[in-house]
């Protein structure tokens, strides 16, 4: 492998390293100003990999994930996990801290027809 193979491969590799990091650090930010709630009360989960192209079997799957953004206050379901109730007064929720607000950022599968 030549030096200007290799380079293009770093280039490419710290592209797409920087372009997810700085895509993630954004959402958390803009979604904690627009919702006046801290940094550390935001989850982002993982995007779903099963509609990309280059997943197996290759090619279009003819889908995609969409955000799904849930505001509410930190609570515990009836197991005792930690989940985000849909609002102060807890409901969908065992108990909710009132002064936790919190963020989840889910994703929803998408069929393209």
């Amino acid at each position: 492998m030549g030096k200007e193979t290799r380079s293009i491969l770093v280039g490419i590799l710290l592209y797409v390293l920087f372009r997810n990091a700085v895509g993630y650090i954004w959402d958390i930010g803009s979604l904690s100003i627009r919702y006046d709630v801290p940094m550390s009360a935001i989850r982002i989960e993982r995007e779903p990999s099963s509609c990309d192209f280059l997943r197996a079997p290759v090619g279009d799957k003819a889908c995609h994930y969409s955000k799904d953004v849930t505001v509410g206050f930190l609570g515990r379901d009836a197991n005792g996990l930690r989940v985000v109730c849909s609002d102060a007064q807890g409901n969908g929720c065992e108990s909710a801290g009132k002064d936790h607000p919190a963020i989840i950022v889910s994703w929803n599968k998408v069929e393209e027809p």
